[in-house]
């Protein structure tokens, strides 16, 4: 067995440690990514306007998920599914709120956006058009969101490798 001097272990350590700022940063721009596509890809999904049967409220652990029963054509085809919002996570229920009766009012008036017998606008997945989604409120450029979290690891990857690595 080879014993590394003080110095050599120390040299472990610091590529160790920028390894796993690397690593990190890669994996936390790989979600962001992976929403910015996942938006791109839905914004060009067909549009249909659907009519709204029922609304629901659904409950998560610490999430309200706010979910529209609604009737819609497709390519002549009738269909009547529960549609959610195109986020795939519900409302985060705040932690200064946990008995959450302001919040649950708060998701009331957006889930009243559209009441029942209302038509509501639907993104439809053209490749399951049983599958239909609506958008809540202010849709965020994901894509220029994405480069600038990237640019901000990348820049500071480059300013903390000169610190890392200076000699002990």
């Amino acid at each position: 067995m080879v014993a590394l001097s003080p110095s050599g272990q120390a040299m472990w350590v610091q590529v160790a440690g920028f390894l796993l700022l690397v690593l990190t940063a890669a994996y936390l721009s790989w979600q962001v990514w992976k929403s910015a596509l996942r938006q791109r890809r839905r914004e060009r999904w067909p549009e249909v306007t659907g009519k709204v049967l029922e609304q629901r409220m659904r409950e998560e652990r610490d999430a309200i998920h706010l979910e529209y029963l609604v009737a819609y054509e497709v390519e002549g085809i009738d269909f009547q599914r529960v549609c959610t919002d195109w986020s795939p996570r519900g409302h985060t229920i705040p932690e200064t709120d946990r008995s959450g009766t302001r919040f649950r009012d708060l998701m009331q008036k957006r889930l009243d956006a559209y009441p029942q017998g209302a038509a509501i606008p639907l993104l439809v997945n053209p490749g399951n058009p049983g599958k239909a989604y609506y958008r809540r409120g202010r849709t965020w450029p994901l894509t220029a969101m994405a480069v600038v979290v990237t640019a901000a690891f990348v820049v500071l990857v480059v300013l903390l490798a000169p610190v890392i690595f200076q000699p002990p």
